[in-house]
This record gives structure tokens, sequence and C-alpha cells, in this order.
């Protein structure tokens, strides 16, 4: 395995077993490839925000921080806890 593959394939192993760990070592990446990686990062980021909110909504959390932005998929789950916070006062 090159030495990009290897940079990318462990971070990306550690986001998913060990997310509060993952470090992406964008500049041992070669120039080519650090807009790549800290697209991937963003994506990783953006999957663990809305992971974190998911599980926050399963145990019944209706409080929380708000999404960062441009995060659509935290966003939607935002929303879907606004409407069940709604539905819950109503109640």
């Amino acid at each position: 395995m090159d030495q990009v593959a290897s940079i990318l394939f462990e971070y990306l192993r550690n986001a998913l077993y060990d997310p509060a760990n993952a470090r992406l070592a964008a500049e041992e990446l070669p120039e080519d490839f650090r807009e790549f990686g800290k697209g991937l990062k963003y994506f990783v980021d953006c999957t663990l925000e809305a992971k974190e909110l998911a599980q926050s909504l399963s145990k019944g959390d209706l409080t929380g921080k708000p999404p960062s932005q441009g995060n659509e998929i935290a966003s939607s789950l935002k929303s879907l806890q606004a409407a069940l916070r709604h539905l819950t006062w109503q109640t």
C-alpha cells in the first residue's frame, strides 16, 4: 500500500472504530491529495456529528447543540428533533 492510501486508510479506520482519536495527518499527504484529505475529514466530521445527534434522539434527549453550518444530515435530524419536541409539548 502506498503512503497516501496508508494515511487515508488509517484515518478512516480510526474514524470508524475510535472517532474521538481520529486524526488526519494532512501534512504528510502529497500536495495533490491535501484538498481531498480535507474533504474526507469534513465528511467524517459531519457523519460523526449526525451520529451523535441521532444517539441523543434515540435516548429521548430533545435538547442539544445546533448542528454545524453546512451539515445537512445533522440539520435534518435537528428538524426532526424540533418536531418531536413540539409534539411532546402539545401532548
